[in-house]
């Protein structure tokens, strides 16, 4: 079948969508780039024609992945075990020192058959904050999720990121703990070095506000940086790649952490972990991380959640944490009858 994408970015009120060839790398339309090896497993789809909220309710008859699919990773095959995760996260703690971060990502794997347009309504009503995503090719087999984390945006030389880290409940009235305000001084840092080292003049608050996305609380920092400059596509790209994985996703320091997560991690987290998003030849452009995602194949679907091991982190409490992530978009996926 075509390759399409659609899309709501947050606090909007309609979709977004298309059709369209896919090629490989940074071009212009809608772009999608995976955890790992973002040279090789970076897509445009070309848009060719619009595509409806509508037409995605037609979507759900025909088979998003067939023989003649060739998607670029594997499917996970089962859920992580709790045991294991724990183990994992003690065994990950014990080496990372002082101001040291890895983000370890777990499964959760069901049989389900899910109905890609009540599920899109479903996330689109609960997470008004989020970018709400759904997007197929053969390379990448279907995905959908609500993204509440943008990566970069430009919008009429406005230029934006954001540092996007630490989670608990959104009941816990209470200060946040030393853990979290450390995960999020991390990222903080991190982005500031990339835009120093990309020459922007940028500003922000050096005080995190506290982001409400669903039931779930972060810890946000906005940067804004005003470039009236074209960026062309080979900057745009080495931008991207400077950021991508945050130590939001990834952790600190990045090949560390990379490494740490390529030998324990038991499955492959293909795009979760990467961007996706529209990028216009007009210069504007919005890409988002790709989390709180669900990857779906005919008969099977997968759902990545991840948290920030630290020297702080308790192996129980981190399970807790992405037990919570994973819930809030579990709880709203519609399953065909």
């Amino acid at each position: 079948m075509d390759s399409f994408f659609i899309y709501r970015l947050p606090e909007e009120n309609k979709f977004t969508g298309g059709i369209g060839n896919v090629a490989t790398g940074i071009g212009y339309g809608f772009i999608i780039s995976s955890f790992y090896n973002r040279e090789e497993a970076t897509l445009t789809i070309v848009r060719q024609e619009d595509f409806s909220l509508e037409s995605l309710r037609n979507i759900n008859d025909i088979k998003l992945t067939d023989s003649n699919s060739h998607p670029i990773f594997p499917f996970p095959d089962q859920s992580t075990i709790k045991e294991d995760y724990i183990n994992d996260v003690s065994e990950i703690r014990s080496v990372l020192r002082e101001n040291e971060k890895t983000v370890y990502c777990k499964t959760i794997c069901g049989e389900d058959s899910i109905d890609l347009y009540k599920t899109l309504i479903s996330l689109d009503r609960a997470f008004p904050e989020a970018m709400v995503y759904c997007f197929h090719t053969p390379q990448t087999g279907t995905w959908i999720g609500a993204s509440p984390e943008k990566l970069l945006s430009n919008k009429n030389g406005l230029l934006s990121t954001m540092a996007l880290a630490g989670t608990r409940k959104a009941s816990e009235a209470t200060e946040w703990d030393e853990k979290n305000i450390g995960e999020q001084r991390l990222v903080t840092d991190y982005i500031s070095t990339i835009l120093e080292e990309n020459g922007l003049n940028f500003s922000y608050d050096p005080h995190p506000s506290t982001r409400k996305v669903g039931k779930l609380e972060h810890l946000c920092t906005n940067f804004h940086a005003d470039y009236h400059k074209s960026f062309g596509t080979e900057r745009l790209k080495r931008f991207l790649y400077d950021l991508s994985p945050t130590p939001a996703l990834c952790g600190y320091p990045k090949e560390k952490s990379y490494a740490t997560i390529r030998e324990k991690e038991r499955f492959s987290r293909a795009f979760y972990g990467g961007f996706m998003g529209p990028r216009e030849k007009d210069g504007d452009f919005s890409f988002y991380v790709i989390l709180r995602s669900v990857s779906i194949s005919d008969t099977h679907w997968c759902m990545y959640a991840g948290g920030g091991i630290t020297p702080f982190s308790i192996p129980e409490k981190e399970w807790e944490e992405t037990e919570s992530k994973a819930a809030s978009i579990l709880e709203k996926l519609i399953f065909k009858r």
